[in-house]
Parts: C-alpha cells; structure tokens; sequence
C-alpha cells in the first residue's frame, strides 16, 4: 500500500515536467500532451513500482516481530484509507465551485486553464486593434491578469492550470472543476501511505481521516487553487525520500527530488520546503546516507526542468544550489508582474536558501575532509532541541498576549476596516491577525490535538537528533518547519476561510501527523505497562475521537455548502447576448473588472476596459471599435447607473444571487454569505 500511495503524486510530477517543455513552447495541445505527459507518468510509475520495497515500515508496530522492518497492511487498514482517500475525492467533486468569474484565485486557476485548454498557451492576446489599436486609455489586466504590453499573462505558476486543463477536454467546465477534488482525494491518499510508512498502517486511516475532515482541506478540494496538488507533490514526494533512504535506491531519490522540485511549478512558496530539504540533505550527507546526492540532484532536477532547462545530476549540494536558481528563472519566465508583486516575501526567502544552500555545501565538505560522521547531536543537544522546538511553537500560541500584527497600507486594508465594521470591532485596517495564525489551527482541528501535536513535535525532534528515527524526523524538519514560517508570517488577506488555504499544504498535515505519531506512542506505552486489552481499546477509541471529533465537528456547518453557483450559466448566458463580431468595453469606475478574462476565454471576443470613463472616450473608442469592423459592446458590472447615464438602451443581462464564503476575521466562519453577480451591455449607434 506504501507503494500505490506514492505513486499518483509520482505520475502527476512526470506529466507536469514530461509537458512543460510543450507549454514554453506555446504547443499545449491535446494529442501531443497525451502522449509525452503519459509518457513522463509512465516512466515515475514505473520507478515507484520497481524500486518502492513493499509494506515495510521505519519503525516496527508492536505486532511485528522484534528486528522486523516488514508490517503487512491489514486489509481493513487499507480499505479504510481507500474509503477516506475516494470520499474526500466525492465530497470535492460533488460540493465543487463554480466561480468562474474571477473574484478571488479560484476564478483566476480556472480562467487560465480554460484558456490554457483552448488555446495551448498561457500568453493571452490583447487584441487591441478591435478597438482602433493601443491607447493610453484602454486596459487589458484585471483581477488575477496581468497587462504585459498588448497581452495579457495570468498572475500565477502554470503548474496547476496544466492539471486542470485536461479535465475541462474531458468535461468542458464541469471536467474542470471537478479535478481538484481528485487531486484533493490523491492527496489524503499520499498522506495516508505516509502516516503507514512512518507510524504504522493500523494508524493510516486515522491520520488520513484527521487531514480530510479539516475543512480547510475539504474546502480546497472544491476550488481551483493550489494548495491541493502542492499538497499531493510535496506528501508524495517525502514517502518517496523515506523510502530511498531505507532502500538505499538512487534512482528512487532522484525521483523523490523531482517529485519535490516540482512543487515549485505549482506553488513558488514550495521553495520554503526546499529550504528545509536543503539541512535535511544536509544532515544525511554528513550521516553518509547513501541517497543524499541523489535526491538532491532529482530536486535540481524538478526545478530546472520548471524553466525548461536541461536536466541537472550531480551532488547534493550543487543540485540543491540549481534549484535555487531554477525557481527564481521559473516565476520569472511564466509570471514575471507576479513575481514583481511578492518581491517582498520571496527575495528573503530566496537569499535565505542561497546562504542555507552554500552553508549546508561548506559544513558538509569540511566534516567530510575531517572524516567525521556523527551519529546524532549528543543527548544534551538533542534534548535542547526538542526543548526549543515547543517553545517556538509555544511562542507562536502566546503571540497574541505579546504582539499586534500590522502591515503597511495596501489594496487589502480597505477590505479589511470595511470587515471590521461589519463585525463591530475596532477599525484598523493595517491588522493582519497572523498573531491569532496558531488559533486558526485550533479552529479547525482543536486544541487537544494541538496540543498533543506540539507535545509531540519535541519528542520527535530530540529522537532525531539523537540519531533515531532519521525517516520521521526528516519528515518533519520539512512539515513542521515550513508550518512554522506559515504560521509567523500567513501572508493573506486575513478573512476566513480564505486565509485557512494557507495551513492546507503543510501546516494541517504536520499537526495531524504529529498528533498520530503522538496517539501512537501512547498505545505502545500502554501496550507496554501491560493495562490490558480493554484498557488500550478504550484509549484508543478515546484518542480517536479526540482527534477526529473536533474536526467533525467544525466542518459539519460548511461540509455541503457549495460557492458561486449559477456563475457558469450567467457566464454562457452572456456569450449567447454578444453578437458574432462584438468587442467588448468595460465602462465601470473601477477599471479591473472581474469579467474582463472570464468574458475574453468563453465568448472568445476582445475586451478591453476604460480609464476614466466619460461619454466623450466612450464615443471615441466606439467610433474606431465600428471603423475596424467590430460592433462595439458597452458593459458594465456595477448597479447600472454609469452604463445607463452613457446609453440609456442598455439591458441587464445577468442577476445572480448565489453565496459564497463568509468572511470573518476574529473567529471561525459557520456560514456562506449572499453574493450578487450582475453585468449590464449595450451597443451604442455608429
């Protein structure tokens, strides 16, 4: 079971990097994605079932003989994971969103890989001369899209529109839309097979079951966002290094490293994980583990491919010091504006994996030189290290006592004061609440678990710096310390559950498996203080419901609840009012509309929207949009006052009343809120 849990996350890296080279190229096409991207699945497939040692675990369960590495997965165990994994799958699928227009990032994934679908690029013609050609007032971006000259280039990595796009040749929309819940259902798989590998399989459904019933996860699984096939890699990825690392398989690593790296096609805040992959090669260098230059290599590996460069093998640290660079290259080439925008965050983080990355290459070299090979940090060093870790997570739980988080002034801080009156609290608009980041954990999966969790990150630190559990301590050197810098610095806009997307990717896996690991240990404890049988079996049930129980419990009020419906069907039933040859002009005072893209990839028309609307810029451009052969079509988003006072012959033609997500700010949402999709057209006399 170890080795089909890893092998989707596998095959999904080697369709991303077998096709990338088809997107740079601007060929995404169907027959000839099919063909390398099976090709590429095939070939990590096939590396998994080779070379994946079947049904063994890192530590022996208590059912297993002393000296055995072999734990058979009771065939309960793994119907039970299949059931987790196939109903957070269903639940995704069947609950799935339909927003389409773009309000958030949702509708900016979905845009992009229905354009990517279409048209086998990213890069998306303005088509300015059906407006009389460029002008100093017309505007191509909008919300999620950037203007790049007379183009227009999604804001995001184009790895999860490469998932997404061939659902919607399967199934237009709904194909679409569909595909994160399988992704989402992969994913608690992936970590299902983990939690087996490293704890034991009786513990799998368990720690798969924690995961899926976060509604974080489930809300995700219903959205186009990233966080889902991050997640799926990332998991994937680790069982995978665990397993080459006990095997003592080089090919298996370099697979592992490509799984990881690829992340960074999906998600560029994946270059936090690789960071921390960076001291955990590190250390295994130091160790001798015989995979450490492999998987390190693999990682370049993933990440140079990202930019369509040629594969990268060589050391650890001269691979891991590539993918630095390669991600860099990455967000530059597909997204430049984007990353322009979060220059902030990542520049200190890619200086902090430079210096990590040459630190890690020096201290190596030079224990090497001296022919020093230790073991673990010592008994003193390693009890320390567990001390720090739960004081660091118990500074994170007390931020709230010490600090008020503030951020400069931004697009955000309107939205966030105008929330704050909504809620009666104190208007401040420069609040981020990441203070309160550890409580969103609690929120969702409950301050036992939490508890238990942070507990156990110290045990499981001091066991692997003492040398022990090297498999489980890598695991969570990557998880725990990319959900501490999460949980420092959110970076979102702090509405929930918006801002919750940000625990899905490894915050929510890294509680959930410390807690099972936790659970765990308790069980051999009392298995071997000999309390007997019902004694265990009621610890267990106790334990279980600890861990599931408030998570039950705080999705139940949004586990069914589904977003933005009826947008598809507004968004068709505008295509059906354009005529054949219409260009598009958007007249709101608030220029970046969000119907601009959604508009542009359906009707397959020009749209463009107007600086500075007036009745004199609105005749002119309507009078070159007629000259150049196009039937000009006014629109409007707003409540139709603008459009009206410009052409009183305009006509509504979407009002939609749907929900959406709530949006709280101080404690945890319970229930959707109304949202109200409308657009106004008209078309002006030549």
């Amino acid at each position: 079971m170890t080795r089909w849990s890893a092998l989707p996350g596998a095959a999904v890296a080697g369709w991303l990097l077998a096709t990338l080279p088809l997107l740079l190229a601007g060929a995404w096409h169907p027959v000839p994605v099919v063909l390398l991207g099976l090709s590429g699945a095939g070939a990590a497939g096939w590396v998994v079932v080779r070379h994946v040692p079947s049904g063994s675990v890192e530590a022996p369960w208590p059912d297993v003989p002393s000296g055995s590495d072999e734990a058979p997965w009771p065939r309960w165990a793994v119907w039970l994971l299949l059931a987790v994994a196939a109903g957070t799958a269903v639940l995704g699928a069947a609950t799935h969103s339909e927003q389409v227009i773009v309000v958030r990032d949702g509708g900016t994934y979905a845009n992009s890989a229905r354009w990517l679908a279409a048209h086998g690029s990213m890069e998306i013609p303005g088509r300015l001369a059906a407006f009389g050609g460029p002008s100093p007032e017309l505007n191509l971006d909008s919300p999620g899209f950037f203007e790049v000259g007379d183009d227009v280039v999604p804001q995001f990595m184009p790895g999860l529109p490469m998932l997404l796009a061939p659902g919607w040749w399967l199934g237009g929309w709904t194909g679409l839309l569909v595909t994160p819940g399988l992704l989402m259902g992969l994913a608690v798989l992936a970590f299902g097979g983990l939690v087996g590998r490293l704890v034991g399989p009786p513990m799998a459904p368990l720690g798969a079951g924690v995961l899926a019933a976060a509604f974080p996860v489930l809300d995700v699984a219903r959205q186009t966002l990233s966080e889902g096939a991050s997640m799926l890699l990332l998991l994937s990825g680790l069982s995978l290094l665990v397993l080459a690392a006990d095997a003592r398989s080089r090919r298996l690593a370099m697979l592992a490293g490509l799984v990881l790296g690829s992340a960074c096609l999906v998600r560029i805040d994946a270059l936090r994980e690789v960071l921390l992959l960076v001291a955990v090669l590190g250390w295994w260098a130091l160790r001798r583990r015989h995979v450490a230059g492999s998987a390190g290599a693999g990682l370049a590996a993933g990440a140079g491919l990202a930019v369509g460069r040629r594969h990268v093998a060589g050391s650890a640290g001269a691979g891991l010091a590539v993918a630095t660079v390669a991600s860099v290259v990455a967000a530059f080439l597909v997204s430049r504006p984007y990353l322009e925008e979060i220059r902030g965050s990542v520049l200190p983080l890619l200086a902090a994996l430079a210096l990590g990355s040459l630190l890690t290459l020096v201290v190596v070299a030079v224990a090497r030189r001296r022919g020093s090979t230790p073991r673990g940090l010592g008994p003193r060093w390693a009890a320390v290290a567990g001390v720090v870790t739960v004081g660091v997570l118990l500074v994170l739980a007390l931020r709230p006592l010490l600090l008020t988080a503030r951020q400069p002034a931004s697009k955000a801080t309107k939205d966030i004061a105008r929330l704050q009156r909504f809620e009666g609290i104190r208007v401040d608009g420069a609040r981020t609440y990441s203070e309160h980041s550890l409580s969103w954990v609690s929120w969702w999966l409950g301050w036992p678990l939490v508890g238990l969790a942070v507990v156990t990150a110290g045990w499981v630190v001091w066991r692997a710096a003492s040398g022990r559990r090297p498999g489980l301590g890598a695991v969570v050197t990557v998880l725990l310390g990319s959900a501490v810098m999460t949980l420092a610095r959110p970076a979102i806009t702090p509405d929930h559950p918006w801002a919750d997307r940000r625990l899905v990717p490894t915050v929510l896996p890294a509680f959930a498996l410390l807690a099972v690991v936790g659970l765990a240990e308790l069980l051999r404890l009392a298995a071997s203080r000999d309390v007997g049988r019902r004694g265990r079996a009621l610890l267990a049930a106790f334990g279980v419901a600890l861990l599931l129980g408030p998570a039950l419990v705080a999705s139940a009020s949004l586990a069914l609840e589904r977003t933005e419906v009826g947008q598809r069907a507004a968004l068709q039933r505008v295509c059906r009012a354009l005529p054949a040859d219409a260009a598009v002009l958007f007249v709101d005072v608030e220029p970046r509309s969000q119907w601009l893209q959604a508009i542009r990839g359906e009707c397959g028309v020009p749209v463009a929207s107007l600086l500075r609307p007036s009745a004199e810029r609105v005749d002119d451009v309507a009078a070159r949009t007629w000259a150049a052969g196009y039937t000009p079509v006014l629109a409007s988003a707003d409540d139709g006052a603008g459009i009206l006072a410009l052409d009183d012959g305009a006509v509504q033609v979407v009002d939609l009343v749907t929900r959406q997500h709530g949006r709280t700010l101080t404690h945890r949402p319970t229930r959707t809120w109304q949202l109200r999709n409308r657009l106004w057209i008209a078309v002006p006399p030549r």
